[in-house]
């Protein structure tokens, strides 16, 4: 877990100094706050399916407390199968975050996530946000700890460590197009792979399966948006490989969203993700999102 910690904390700072000199002093010294007046509340409610009788329902809040301090909560539930043992999870997410905004172009925010089912695995996330946008250019590093629950009864219930550091970056190519990429690298403790070798053979799959569909070893996403009016389309390919077995899943997918209605976004998301045993999903999600 130590050289999780250094990849938090290195990379957290290295950014810090890379983004303070290239920030200009006028925009240090701001104390202008009606930018801060446009950024509204929202709500947004997420719902969907795929052909595994999979389904799952996210419900997420952005409030603002004060012109620079926003509130972030969510709650969701998901039910899907777990590859290679077929069992089947009923997971349940609690995000609680904060964001500080100090200036137009920064925003600094801390973040904790409950998921998982508590009888079979879970996870607890703490993450740091750090993002910088400068209208036709964002960047976002988000460093994060993990803490991993397989529960099984043999009695090996250790907890699995995690360090990583995931960065996003969104360029706009021209006022109609913008691309978008991602990364992010995990490190694990020890316990990953001994964990699977001391449970009774009967449970051997269904730890190893929990394991992998929890733990990835890297992903990698880019995708392209393009702006017409009041709709936005868009789509995207995600590529992951799993830090147990090293075996890599990808994820095709497109949505189109519309702001034709005051107050109000639409979107529908539908895609195809190849997993590791070369069967296939195929997933549609409904997004509704409210703003005040």
């Amino acid at each position: 877990m130590a050289k999780g910690l250094l990849i938090f904390l290195r990379t957290f700072v290295v950014y810090w100094l890379f983004l303070i000199q290239f920030i200009p002093a006028t925009v240090l010294a701001e104390d202008d706050l009606s930018i801060f007046q446009y950024i509204p509340n929202y709500l947004s409610v997420d719902y969907g399916l795929d052909n595994d009788h999979g389904k799952d329902m996210f419900v997420f809040a952005n409030l603002g407390l004060t012109l620079k301090d926003r509130l972030l909560f969510a709650v969701g539930r998901q039910t899907e199968t777990v590859s290679r043992s077929e069992e089947t999870l009923d997971n349940k997410t609690y995000l609680l975050g904060y964001n500080y905004l100090p200036y137009s172009l920064i925003q600094i925010g801390v973040e904790y996530e409950y998921w998982g089912d508590s009888d079979k695995v879970t996870i607890d996330s703490f993450r740091a946000v750090l993002a910088f946008n400068a209208g036709k250019f964002a960047i976002r590093v988000t460093p994060e700890f993990r803490k991993i629950k397989v529960n099984n009864q043999s009695g090996c219930d250790e907890d699995i460590d995690s360090g990583s550091a995931r960065i996003d970056l969104s360029i706009d190519v021209d006022e109609k197009y913008s691309l978008n990429t991602s990364y992010v690298s995990y490190d694990y403790s020890n316990n990953l792979t001994e964990l699977g070798n001391c449970v009774a053979s009967s449970e051997q799959l269904e730890v190893e399966s929990r394991i992998d569909s929890v733990a990835d070893d890297t992903q990698i996403a880019v995708g392209l948006d393009h702006y017409s009016d009041d709709e936005t389309f868009g789509t995207s390919l995600s590529q992951a490989k799993t830090a147990l077995f090293s075996e890599k899943y990808e994820t095709l997918s497109f949505y189109a969203s519309t702001d034709r209605y005051d107050d109000w976004t639409l979107t529908a998301t539908t895609g195809i993700t190849k997993n590791t045993d070369d069967s296939s999903t195929m997933f549609i999600k409904g997004t509704i999102t409210y703003y005040w």
